[in-house]
């Protein structure tokens, strides 16, 4: 019985290991405007210039509040087109923003857990 030692093992292409590989091991990317600290997921998105240049943080940051990525996704995908036709709006009709760091509009949401759209002045 004779062994051909040029063969590789059983189950592995030949080649340098980096040519194997179909994916880098390691943390795979959350999803788009996903950011996940810890276990729980956030959306993340860059404000327009437009609208940064009105006073508005460059990233809109929010805790989606959950453990499970198909879950956020979901979450994030309603809050994308809630947040884009907002954009829309500020960008389309030379809107104003009703909340002004002048008229105590320093937070917007309910609770707690209210969302910041200004710097602190």
């Amino acid at each position: 019985m004779t062994h051909d030692l040029s063969s590789s093992p059983a189950g592995q292409a030949g080649g340098p290991p980096s040519a194997r590989r179909t994916a880098p091991r390691g943390r795979r990317p959350a999803g788009p405007y996903l950011q996940r600290r810890g276990r729980i997921y956030y959306f993340r998105k860059r404000c327009p210039k437009v609208i940064r240049e009105k006073g508005a943080r460059n990233f809109l940051c929010f805790s989606l509040k959950t453990e499970i990525r198909v879950e956020a996704m979901r979450r994030a995908t309603r809050l994308l087109a809630v947040i884009n036709g907002i954009e829309d709006k500020v960008m389309n009709d030379n809107f104003e923003p009703a909340l002004t760091p002048e008229n105590g509009g320093e937070k917007v949401g309910h609770g707690s857990g209210g969302v910041s759209l200004l710097r602190a002045a």
